[in-house]
């Protein structure tokens, strides 16, 4: 071999030797560069498993964002500025928290915009278990962008928006941390909704007096020895027959729904221990007619025309049943009664031997809970923490959702009214003009399938010019009737001349 022959190998295998150096070098900066990659990426998961790792106690102080935005704080007793979340990528603006801090939403978006619109998101987090909850993967038709927390059947909900539209959606906390997925119910819009003006037919029309066709004597008041009676006429309907308490006079009067005049019953004037008698409320069944009184209930024969039984309220004598007091027949046959002073609701059955308390949420729905104890209606919408919105909902009470409905106004409430013996459910639909005012504006009497579908929505009378204590009633078999003075002020100034009772449906 030469000498140049001996140089060119030389040379070849320095040059393999080297190149076989740099791809070592190479690949171990890869190798390491991968490492310290994945080491970076694990840190950021760790960092972003706070969310479904932590666990955040029951007692959270307050909730707020870091100066720079990039992590979310929370406070607990004993100690502060503990992290729930931390992105260095976004950064994090906090829209709305619940009182106790068990709830929040952030709006969450990138640190460092990029070309084109900025990305926003709105984020729910359940911050006791520190858990972030997306309703889009709860049910893919709901959004998250403009979740907020509102009223809805008197407990806090959140509330989600559908997808291309802004009919909003109440989700129960229950649901959400038990992962449920979000069953959206049928949503019927007002314009969808049947109108009916009703039969409109005037039954009769009472002057005021004492006369056989007359009510009352002429004022809302009675003034006595130990005492005035407030006259506020109640009534029922049964079979074919209208009951109009007549609290003045101490009677009931009756007549048919041709507006013939059948009979009056009377009751007593004063009690065993010498108090007048007032009635504030009148039930009827096959049997008997149910007169509720500022002390008790008197049960009459209405055959006999003859009290056969007084049953008084349970508890102290001195705690007497106070306006408003609401007594009715409910499907179930029981009687049931309610009181306002108390906020309680009693039961008997027929044996009509003693009340059974029952609990009753609040006022608005005493109502209602006489007649049903199935269904429950409530708008929701608004931010405020207040059963108020356009929007309500119907459910049974297993808490299963019937429908949302439109009420057509820009805020309303709405209460089940009644149920028929179809299973037709009745919600009167107030339009709230101003928060706080005594009166609504526009009333609509909405009835509802059992299944959801709208089936008419009624114009009612939302004040009935006068003291009332029940001025629309449902039968069981579905009529409608509504009762009011001839005048709008119902003043003492200006006193009303006579009642009307009409069917309107």
């Amino acid at each position: 071999m030469n000498v140049k022959t001996k140089v060119f190998i030389l040379f070849v295998g320095l040059m393999i030797g080297s190149c076989a150096g740099k791809s070592n070098e190479s690949a171990a900066e890869d190798a390491y560069n991968e490492t310290e990659s994945r080491k970076t990426n694990e840190e950021d998961k760790e960092v972003s498993s706070l969310v479904a790792s932590q666990s955040v106690a029951d007692t959270i102080i307050d909730i707020y964002v870091s100066d720079e935005q990039h992590t979310i704080f929370y406070d607990i007793p004993n100690e502060k500025r503990l992290t729930l979340r931390h992105e260095e990528n976004h950064v994090f603006s906090i829209l709305y928290k619940t009182s106790d801090n068990k709830w929040l939403i952030v709006e969450k978006a990138p640190s460092e915009p990029g070309v084109g619109r900025i990305e926003t998101e709105h984020v729910l987090f359940c911050t006791p278990e520190a858990r972030h909850i997306d309703i889009e993967l709860l049910n893919p038709d709901l959004h998250n962008q403009g979740m907020h927390f509102a009223m809805a059947f008197n407990e806090l909900h959140l509330i989600a928006y559908l997808k291309g539209s802004f009919v909003p959606v109440p989700v129960s906390f229950k649901s959400l941390i038990e992962g449920r997925e979000q069953t959206i119910p049928d949503v019927f819009e007002f314009d969808n909704v049947p109108k009916s003006t009703g039969n409109e037919k005037v039954i009769v029309e009472l002057m005021l007096g004492k006369g056989e066709d007359q009510i009352g004597q002429g004022v809302t008041s009675l003034q006595l020895e130990d005492g005035s009676i407030y006259a506020v006429p109640s009534f029922a309907a049964h079979g074919n027959i209208l009951y109009i308490v007549d609290a003045i006079n101490f009677r009931v009067l009756m007549y048919d729904f041709s507006g013939d005049f059948i009979k009056s019953i009377t009751y007593p004037q004063k009690t065993d221990d010498g108090n007048t008698v007032i009635i504030k409320d009148i039930a009827v069944d096959n049997e008997f007619i149910y007169l509720l009184s500022s002390s008790g209930a008197y049960v009459v024969n209405a055959e006999a025309e003859k009290i056969i039984e007084k049953i008084d309220k349970p508890g102290p004598s001195s705690e007497s049943f106070r306006y408003p007091d609401y007594v009715q027949v409910g499907l179930d046959g029981n009687l049931y009664v309610f009181d306002y002073a108390t906020n309680k609701m009693y039961t008997f059955q027929k044996s009509r031997q003693s009340f059974k308390f029952i609990e009753s949420e609040n006022y608005r729905n005493a109502i209602s809970h006489l007649a049903n104890k199935e269904f429950s209606a409530s708008a929701y919408g608004e931010h405020e923490e207040i059963n108020l919105g356009r929007y309500f909902m119907i459910r049974r009470n297993n808490n299963s959702a019937i429908g949302i409905y439109d009420s057509g106004y820009s805020k309303c409430q709405a209460n089940v009214f009644a149920t028929d013996q179809k299973g037709n459910i009745y919600v009167v639909v107030d339009e709230i003009e101003q928060l706080g005012a005594q009166f609504p504006g526009a009333r609509t009497l909405r009835v509802i399938s059992p299944e959801g579908n709208p089936l008419y929505s009624l114009e009612v009378k939302s004040w009935p010019g006068g003291p009332m204590n029940r001025h629309l009633i449902v039968t069981k078999t579905g009529k409608i009737f509504e009762a009011f003075y001839d005048l709008e002020t119902g003043f003492e100034e200006e006193p009303a001349s006579k009642l009307t009772v009409k069917k309107i449906k």
